[in-house]
């Protein structure tokens, strides 16, 4: 499985309340844990499709019969067009953050194209029935924060295009607060926990069931096995299975977390100007989670 590499991140500079340009570095540095959230995002979604799909395969292949390998009959987790919802409210977060980082820059340039690009697709959402009916499969997901979403996307494609002045920074931080709590919380709500948790939630749990399928898979052809040498062989891959579940379920663990840090880093640019320490300690804490999600990724196998 293909999944890009998370842009490295920038390093802190010191903070002042003294600087008039207090905010350009901070968010110079949010726009660039934004952008590694919002890939380790869909390097989850991702993970949890592509496994699913090697579940299925395998298990036509476990079934002894060549004729019921039908690699038509696979079928993702998530479909296309539930996956390019999520993918355009995570583009909606990046554009966003980007935003932040270019208000100085007044010139019209080929990221403000790129952000109109975006901008345009969030707005489309808004007449898609599709945006409320997607998620309600989502576990802990109350009624309210899913219709809330149509609101929220229409919010952040306004703010998206918006080119406010650096005095204007402030308010414009303060009104999308509520907007980057709805995408961010309800995004981690549908990774959810692993089984055996009182709510598992869709992509750990999907994933979780989908290598303990994998694994029964597994044994099943290793009973087919025909001599010492195969079963020996497909035996020595069932470690590897158990391995790659946990190290897989940690990769989506943290991709969740790192929303919840996205969040409080973004209270704290609200506050940079009389408390930069605390956007410092807050930044700190989100790279080194989305640190820790490229890592997990890094690990996992291609599919």
């Amino acid at each position: 499985m293909h999944r890009k590499q998370l842009l490295p991140f920038i390093g802190l500079v010191c903070l002042t309340a003294c600087d008039p340009q207090q905010y350009s570095a901070p968010t110079a540095d949010f726009s660039a844990a934004v952008t590694a959230v919002v890939q380790g995002s869909k390097n989850a979604y991702q993970t949890v499709n592509d496994t699913a799909a090697r579940e299925q395969a395998t298990k036509m292949v476990a079934s002894g019969d060549p004729n019921k390998f039908n690699p038509k009959e696979i079928r993702p987790f998530l479909p296309d067009e539930d996956l390019k919802i999520r993918y355009t409210l995570l583009d909606g977060l990046q554009a966003y953050g980007a935003t932040l980082a270019g208000l100085t820059n007044k010139a019209q340039t080929e990221m403000d194209r790129q952000a109109a690009a975006v901008a345009a697709s969030l707005e489309s959402l808004k007449g898609n029935d599709r945006l409320t009916h997607s998620f309600r499969e989502v576990k802990g997901a109350t009624a309210e924060e899913i219709n809330g979403l149509v609101t929220g996307v229409d919010a952040l494609a306004k703010l998206i295009m918006s080119r406010k002045i650096n005095k204007e920074l402030p308010a414009m931080l303060k009104q999308a607060q509520p907007t980057i709590e709805g995408i961010a919380y309800l995004m981690a709500k549908e990774i959810g926990a692993p089984p055996g948790n009182p709510e598992p939630g869709r992509l750990r749990g999907r994933l979780w069931r989908s290598y303990d399928d994998l694994m029964a898979a597994q044994v099943t052809m290793i009973s087919q096995d025909q001599s010492v040498s195969e079963r020996r062989q497909d035996l020595a891959k069932l470690p590897d299975l158990v391995a790659q579940q946990r190290a897989a379920d940690k990769a989506l663990a943290a991709t969740q977390a790192a929303f919840g840090r996205m969040v409080s880093a973004h209270k704290a640019l609200l506050e940079v100007g009389t408390n930069p320490g605390g956007f410092k300690a807050a930044i700190t804490a989100l790279l080194a989670e989305v640190k820790d999600v490229q890592t997990f990724y890094g690990k996992l196998p291609s599919q």
